[in-house]
């Protein structure tokens, strides 16, 4: 029956282009995790290779578990022996240094690659939410977009119906971690994630300009 679950659509396993702001068509993908339980790798392995998918930021696995895993999907091991997948096991705190650290490592990755790159956590909600969220505000995407993009996540089997009601919040919560002590608007968006990648992950003028350039 799970894996019926999963037979037909992308919103079943999470998987969705991203086209919020000025990311290009074809650049950027999000999805849950290509290889769980539940079946929807072949979902996954299919919309990848059709996407023409060269790079994955694995936001949940550690190396180690990756290496353990990564063999039972073909195309998702294809890229791991390439070494064009990154596994960043991220936490949820999004504000701590620990989480900024490794999401520079992961912007760094993606300036480094030839895309077009797929972000995952386990469900593609929480942690691929926040990262979204952050390159879809660097990106010029409003913050109705950025709502609008993360509750679809909430359409598939992995969306929790006690929260997909306070959608709104969360978002803004997440996007509020990238401004602390001041509220963020439409207008200040795009300036307030160019300061969060500066100030709170570390990135240098010259790598943001590159991931915009690699984005658009």
């Amino acid at each position: 029956m799970k894996q019926d679950l999963f037979e037909g659509c992308g919103e079943n396993a999470n998987y969705r282009e991203i086209r919020v702001g000025g990311i290009a068509p074809g650049r950027l993908y999000r999805s849950s995790h290509p290889i769980q339980e539940y079946g929807q790798d072949k979902i996954i392995a299919r919309l990848s290779k059709t996407n023409g998918i060269e790079a994955v930021l694995n936001l949940s696995d550690t190396q180690c578990g990756l290496s353990r895993i990564a063999v039972i999907a073909p195309w998702y091991y294809r890229l791991y022996k390439n070494g064009c997948i990154l596994p960043l096991h991220m936490g949820f705190d999004y504000a701590s240094p620990r989480f900024n650290k490794k999401f520079r490592r992961g912007i760094q990755f993606i300036i480094s690659r030839e895309g077009p790159w797929l972000i995952h956590c386990h469900a593609g909600v929480d942690r691929s939410g926040f990262v979204c969220a952050a390159l879809e505000a660097l990106m010029g995407g409003t913050i109705r977009e950025i709502i609008a993009d993360y509750m679809e996540s909430y359409k598939g089997p992995f969306g929790s119906a006690s929260v997909s009601g306070a959608g709104s919040p969360v978002v803004l919560e997440m996007l509020g971690k990238m401004n602390p002590g001041s509220p963020v608007t439409n207008q200040n968006l795009q300036k307030t994630a160019e300061d969060y990648f500066t100030r709170q992950t570390g990135l240098s003028e010259k790598e943001i300009k590159l991931l915009k350039d690699r984005l658009a």
